[in-house]
């Protein structure tokens, strides 16, 4: 590629200019200030975008108004030539391309010309300053490999086209120290919502939990067989069993009801609901005269002290009086009253005891009768005679009671029924039949299939313990709901399905961006291994240049793993620190010039040099001039100086700013 001429419109002090660039070695001459460096920024913002707003003091905006950007005459290896404009816009400006037959074309074709070279590399390898040279110091074995890797390869402009995308996925993904890419983003975002969860840890184990238990309970639902059909069958064996003694009628008579025993069975029931009625009645008055007893009782705790006061008092009197016969006769009576007073206390306290205990037995009593525990009733503990009629009285009627219903139980037991409703029912269903009624060859062929009732009886069983079992499990699961809606109302639990949702699309971002990383190292792995037989040749080169720039002073250049030393003529090795700062910029310029010699078969780009070699003496400025001018042949050297000896020598290739 060649630039054949530079239009600016406005791009710092130079606005409406064109220079024509008619050498391969192409020299502006022009002294400080004559806007060399702005005509550098300028080229490389044509071909690479011009800088952002926060990069203000390189944006070389024209103060006089003019309009902000230019354009530049390309030509390719085939001899095409291309205009390519830029002015002022969105990322890097505005680009136009058109050819010299009016075609316009995409970005895609200044990324062609430039032959898939990022602005980083170009301005590392094809161009020059002395910022730049006197980096060498810096500069390791592992910087010059990895830029050659980047041309190694057979077709390596679309090994590099597709890095780029790469990259340009990659960290569209994830930035080390980014915010806006989605990664960065969703990381942030997960981090947030991680700890406003963490505020809520116990609540969102429970969310956790109840979603588990419905989950659960809705698989289980769903592994049941359905409800309906469930429902259907138990009606159809329900149906069955109640045909079944038809179906048994003819070889069984073992269930058929006689009137005799029909009537036997009412009049039965008859005296049960008489006992029952009985029994209840006269528990409600046994409890009523317990209750009686019970608030008749009062324990008396009082001693009559009334005789032992009397007793001080006629003692007190006939003290009064003086007669000893007297005071004899008081002291007799006052122990007379003591002696009463103890013995009245003795037979309280035992009346008292008799009194609690005739109590306690009694609630004890009232207990066992309200809670039907007959068989544990001592009446020979019983005093009261009211009392122990009505426990006789009871326990006769609970008796007959009993003995009507174990009559009962004895019928209900032989014709396979549980109680007195389902006497009756048979009865009805036998007086139903009266008129015979015809099963049908479908019932009489699902009914041949069991054995005897109980095999119907328990299908039936199992099909209600189903259909319960299903309506636990519809009940447990409305309970969960619930309890999970009422939760989720104190907290908010979109959080935590946000959270989960976002580990997903954490995790496929992670993913595509190792796998997108892994890519850009396995390429770049590839153009190391297809350069290696290169880098022998740029060392072998760079000597070669190197000994011509220092007058055969520095023969050996040696890449460590570390750094890059060099060896004199009286072989003394010397780390590039320990080089003169104009020495250490050859060695540089002899890398910078191998390095473009032995990859220009692939990649032809200009070299644009601003004042490269201000620490050269004139015998090693004219050397370096001379390989420039070499290299021109195969790729275009644009050289930016202020040194007037070059411009003394009044060339035709020089531009005199």
């Amino acid at each position: 590629m060649k630039i054949l001429e530079i239009r600016i419109d406005g791009f710092g002090k130079w606005h409406e200019q064109t220079f024509i660039l008619n050498h391969d070695f192409q020299i502006f001459y022009g002294a400080n200030e004559a806007g060399k460096s702005t005509l550098v920024n300028f080229i490389n913002g044509i071909l690479f975008g011009f800088p952002k707003k926060s990069e203000h003091y390189q944006q070389y905006i024209p103060k006089n108004g003019s309009l902000y950007g230019g354009s530049l005459l390309i030509e390719d290896e085939n001899k095409n030539k291309y205009l390519v404009s830029r002015h002022k816009g969105k990322k890097g400006g505005n680009l136009h391309i058109t050819d010299d037959q009016g075609n316009e074309y995409s970005e895609d074709k200044l990324v062609n010309l430039r032959l898939n070279i990022t602005r980083d590399l170009y301005e590392d390898i094809f161009c020059f300053d002395q910022k730049k040279l006197s980096e060498i110091i810096s500069l390791t074995p592992n910087d010059l490999q990895k830029n050659l890797q980047q041309f190694g390869a057979v077709n390596s402009n679309e090994w590099l086209k597709l890095t780029n995308q790469l990259n340009k996925k990659s960290e569209s993904l994830y930035k080390k120290r980014g915010r806006k890419p989605k990664l960065n983003e969703h990381l942030k975002e997960y981090s947030n919502l991680q700890e406003q969860l963490n505020n809520d840890e116990l609540s969102y184990q429970k969310y956790i939990e109840l979603q588990q238990n419905i989950n659960e309970e809705k698989q289980q639902l769903n592994d049941i067989d359905d409800e309906n059909k469930l429902t259907a069958q138990l009606s159809k064996y329900q149906r069955l069993l109640k045909l079944w003694p038809i179906y048994q009628e003819k070889d069984n008579d073992n269930r058929k009801l006689s009137e005799s025993l029909i009537d036997q069975v009412h009049q039965l029931q008859i005296k049960l609901d008489m006992y029952n009625d009985q029994l209840h009645t006269k528990q409600k008055l046994f409890l009523n005269l317990i209750n009686e007893k019970l608030n008749e009782v009062h324990i008396n705790n009082s001693v009559n002290y009334g005789y032992i006061i009397c007793a001080f008092i006629i003692l007190f009197g006939l003290g009064l009086i003086g007669f000893s016969a007297l005071k004899f006769i008081g002291a007799f009576l006052l122990v007379l009253s003591i002696t009463y007073c103890i013995y009245q206390t003795k037979k309280a306290k035992s009346q008292k005891q008799k009194q609690i205990k005739n109590h306690d037995y009694l609630l004890k009593l009232k207990d066992q009768i309200q809670n039907d525990q007959w068989d544990s009733l001592n009446v020979n503990l019983i005093n009261d005679s009211n009392i122990k009629n009505y426990v006789f009285e009871l326990q006769q009627v609970k008796q007959s009671q009993q003995k009507i219903k174990q009559k009962l139980n004895d019928i209900y037991q032989k014709y396979e029924i549980n109680d007195s409703k389902e006497f009756d029912a048979l009865v009805n269903e036998q007086r139903n039949q009266i008129n015979k009624i015809q099963l049908t060859e479908q019932d009489q062929k699902e009914l041949s299939k069991f054995k005897d009732i109980n095999e119907i009886q328990q299908q039936i069983i199992q099909l209600n313990n189903q259909l319960q079992s299903i309506n636990k499990l519809k009940q447990s699961l409305q309970t969960n709901q619930g309890y999970l809606k009422r939760l989720t109302e104190d907290v908010d639990f979109s959080l935590s399905q946000k959270v989960t949702d976002l580990k997903e699309v954490i995790f496929k971002e992670t993913s595509t961006w190792i796998a997108t990383q892994l890519s850009i190292k396995l390429i770049n792995k590839v153009l190391h291994l297809a350069s290696a037989d290169r880098f022998p040749k740029i060392i072998q080169l760079a000597q070669k240049y190197f000994s011509i720039l220092t007058n055969n002073r520095y023969p050996i250049i040696n890449l460590n793993n570390n750094e890059i030393t060099v060896l004199d003529d009286q072989k003394n090795n010397f780390n590039v620190s320990e080089l003169s700062q104009g020495t250490a910029e050859q060695l540089n310029v002899a890398l910078k010039l191998a390095f473009v010699e032995v990859i220009h078969n692939q990649i032809d780009l200009p070299i644009i040099i601003d004042d490269g070699f201000v620490n050269f003496d004139n015998q090693r400025k004219n050397s370096v001039l001379r390989l420039l001018n070499e290299i021109s042949k195969h790729n275009q050297v644009i050289y930016f100086t202020a040194n007037d000896n070059i411009y003394e020598q009044n060339e035709s290739n020089i531009i005199n700013l």
